[in-house]
Parts: C-alpha cells; sequence; structure tokens
C-alpha cells in the first residue's frame, strides 16, 4: 500500500488495494493472526512533521496502525491484528530515486499461523 511522503494516511490507491485484500483477510480463519507492518523511505521526516512524527520508525507504526483501522472499519476482526512499524531499515528498492522511495513507503500484510494457545507456529 503506497503512502504519500511524510504522510501515515492511506492514499486513494492504498484503499482500492485494501479493499481487493478485505474478503480474503475476513474469510482467513481464527488460526491466523493478520500482521501489518508500515515501513517508509529514508528521507528523514522534516521539521513540518516533527511535531507529529519523531522519526521515521513513528512514521511507519502509523502508517500500519492506519491501515489495521482501516481493516478494522470494513469488519476485519481487530482482535486479529497486529500493527509493528520497521522505518527505512527494510526497503524493497533503491531510495536512490522518486520511485523506489515511493515503493518503500508501503506495508505489508502476513497471514502468520497460530498454535491452539495464541502462539505464532
Amino acid at each position: 500500500v503506497l503512502f504519500r511522503s511524510g504522510r501515515a494516511e492511506l492514499s486513494p490507491e492504498g484503499r482500492k488495494a485494501l479493499d481487493k485484500l478485505i474478503p480474503t483477510l475476513k474469510d482467513a480463519d481464527a488460526d491466523h493472526r493478520i500482521e501489518v507492518e508500515g515501513y517508509t523511505d529514508d528521507v528523514p521526516v522534516g521539521k513540518h512533521l516533527k511535531a507529529k512524527y519523531k522519526s521515521n520508525w513513528e512514521l511507519s507504526s502509523a502508517r500500519a496502525a492506519s491501515v489495521v483501522e482501516y481493516l478494522q472499519k470494513k469488519g476485519v476482526d481487530p482482535s486479529r491484528m497486529t500493527a509493528a512499524g520497521h522505518g527505512q531499515y527494510q526497503p524493497t528498492d533503491d531510495n536512490a530515486t522518486e520511485t523506489g522511495r515511493a515503493r518503500n513507503r508501503r506495508t505489508d500484510i502476513d497471514l502468520v499461523p497460530v498454535n491452539s494457545d495464541g502462539s505464532a507456529k
């Protein structure tokens, strides 16, 4: 899911992508936890954002939380979801280009099987 630089609000494209996943996430059995992981590009948080996000860690966490909140509004069980931020430390593309930075402003959604005691398999 793409985000605009310095933003944690879902882009229209991001909402459309999530809307396509919602039926799958709702239908996933209760033996799976939904982990939402947020990421940023490597551009430091600017002065105008420092009051809201002190670092890319906080921005990436806010992105993950944004996705979790959206999924919850659309009926995905919130007790099965977690949100985590990774900052800029796990890029999937080169941060030297705008295209690469845009690809790094993302979230991943993982379905993780769990044991009967709630621990990951």
